[in-house]
């Protein structure tokens, strides 16, 4: 009887849930799901790189944190920090410090 009084609540409060956030939720929960199916296969939950992205961005648009449950709020909130970082301190490549070099037929 309690399940059923929980659940109806549940249901009711969902009614006045915006539709972004529903959709957010939604999206989480079925990564969520194949994330677990995945710890089937290697007895403890493995998430890649693309699985972080993914929570971050459902972070960003929608605060999940407390609706999250396969990996603590706090590790989400890490791991965007760590994107964060990683995105500001991206370096393109070697650059060139110094005078430009002069050309051979110049030298000589």
């Amino acid at each position: 009887m309690t399940i059923f009084f929980l659940t109806f609540i549940r249901l009711f409060f969902n009614l006045f849930k915006s539709k972004k956030s529903l959709v957010c939720e939604n999206a989480m929960l079925k990564k969520e799901r194949r994330i677990r199916q995945r710890k089937v296969k290697f007895k403890r939950i493995i998430t890649t790189d693309k699985d972080r992205i993914f929570f971050i961005l459902l972070q960003t648009i929608a605060n999940i944190t407390d609706r999250i449950s396969i990996v603590k709020p706090e590790t989400v909130l890490k791991w965007q920090r760590i994107i964060i970082k990683k995105y500001w301190t991206f370096d393109t490549g070697k650059k060139r410090r110094g005078r430009k070099l002069i050309a051979k037929d110049i030298q000589e």
